[in-house]
């Protein structure tokens, strides 16, 4: 017995359209960040960045997502910046944005410097941009890691 033309192109659309829900369904946006407060971290919004070992002090820090989101979100692209000017004299003040540089061969080690310049991620900007990924089981702890997104593709 044959299937009718009309029957088969149905059940075509509906698995297509079925295979198509579930790929929709599947995705889902990295988690929020929130503060130690339980409150989701805004952009663009001074926040006080602590150690996580004790008496180490801290620095407060603004972060800026690269995708204009009203809330900041977990293993995301971020730039870091420092809110205020970093020196008294204005011929000593760089953009105060984070970025990796000044590469150490002998001992293998890069730091993290300020004069990074704001875009999207791109070769123009693959060092100015960074991630918070959640640390431990502790609410707002999370750690700082230098790979930007494109680093993946």
């Amino acid at each position: 017995m044959k299937t009718p033309l009309p029957t088969t192109f149905f059940f075509l659309i509906l698995t297509l359209a079925t295979n198509y829900l579930l790929v929709l369904g599947t995705t889902s946006f990295p988690e929020p960040l929130f503060d130690v407060h339980g409150n989701t971290v805004q952009p663009n919004c001074q926040y006080y960045l602590v150690s996580a070992i004790p008496g180490a002090g801290g620095i407060k820090l603004a972060l800026s997502p690269y995708e204009n989101s009203t809330i900041v979100r977990e293993s995301t692209d971020l730039n870091l910046i420092f809110p205020v000017l970093l020196s008294g004299r204005e011929y000593c003040n760089k953009q105060s944005l984070w970025k990796v540089d000044n590469y150490n061969a002998s001992s293998g080690i890069w730091f993290v410097t300020t004069g990074g310049f704001v875009g999207y991620p791109g070769a123009e900007t693959l060092l100015n941009w960074f991630k918070l990924e959640k640390f431990g089981t502790f609410p707002g702890a999370y750690k700082i890691v230098h790979c930007p997104s494109i680093c993946e593709s």
